[in-house]
């Protein structure tokens, strides 16, 4: 008599184990979607607020080319050795420069002096 033989096939998964690594696999991408998505943002906001920076120090280097008549404000720098005190007053204008709106608000002061 011819025995029959059994042919045991081991290549495959069982749906089993495809749905346990299918479950890991959505756990772990729901933990990283809120990190991508948070840095995402976190980049638009930054080069929001490097354009605001940038439109802020733009209007000021303008400003300091062209100089200021207006003697309002003085610069007063005092400087210190033992116990000899100088100072030296400066005439000119202090001027703040605001770009930007909201979170990307940026506010520079400076002093730009008499010529």
């Amino acid at each position: 008599m011819l025995k029959q033989r059994k042919k045991i096939h081991n290549g495959g998964f069982s749906l089993v184990e495809l749905l346990v690594s299918a479950a890991l696999l959505f756990i772990l991408a729901a933990g990283f979607i809120p990190l991508l998505t948070n840095s995402y943002s976190g980049i638009f906001l930054a080069g929001e607020k490097n354009k605001s920076a940038n439109l802020a120090q733009g209007e000021i280097e303008k400003l300091f080319s062209t100089g200021t008549t207006d003697d309002a404000d003085i610069l007063a720098i005092s400087f210190v050795d033992g116990m000899n005190i100088t100072t030296i007053e400066v005439p000119g204008r202090k001027i703040s420069v605001e770009k930007g709106s909201g979170d990307n608000k940026v506010t520079y002061s400076v002093f730009i002096p008499k010529r």
